[in-house]
C-alpha cells in the first residue's frame, strides 16, 4: 500500500476499462412504426373510415362516369363536365336528359 504508482496504474486501467465499455453499441432494436407505414392512426380504430376528401374523389369519379356514358353533344358534355364540381350537378343533369328524352307515344 506504500507504492501510490502501482495504485495509480491499476485506477487508471479500471476507469480506461469502463470508458471502453461505456462507448460499446449495444444491439437494442427498436421498432417504432410511423404514421407513413401505417397510414393515419383513424385506420387502426375505424378501418372503414374514408375522409370526407376522399368521399368527395369518389362522387366527382362517379359523376364523370355518369356524364361519359350519356348520349349527348359534345358541347352539353363539356357543359356537364364543369358542373361535375357543383352542389347541383343532379339538377343539370335532369335538365339535360328530361329535355332530350322522348316518348314513343308523343311520336
Amino acid at each position: 500500500m506504500k507504492n501510490p504508482t502501482i495504485w495509480t496504474v491499476v485506477l487508471f486501467f479500471a476507469v480506461g476499462f469502463c470508458q471502453l465499455v461505456a462507448q460499446e453499441k449495444s444491439p437494442v432494436t427498436t421498432t417504432v412504426a410511423t404514421e407513413k407505414d401505417e397510414g393515419p392512426i383513424i385506420f387502426k380504430f375505424e378501418p372503414e373510415y374514408t375522409s370526407a376528401e376522399e368521399t368527395k374523389r369518389q362522387e366527382f369519379k362517379r359523376n364523370r362516369a355518369l356524364v361519359n356514358a350519356l348520349e349527348i353533344s359534345d358541347r352539353k358534355r363539356r357543359r356537364l363536365m364543369r358542373k361535375v364540381f357543383s352542389k347541383d350537378f343532379s339538377k343539370y343533369v335532369s335538365e339535360i336528359v328530361t329535355v332530350d328524352t322522348k316518348l314513343e307515344d308523343e311520336q
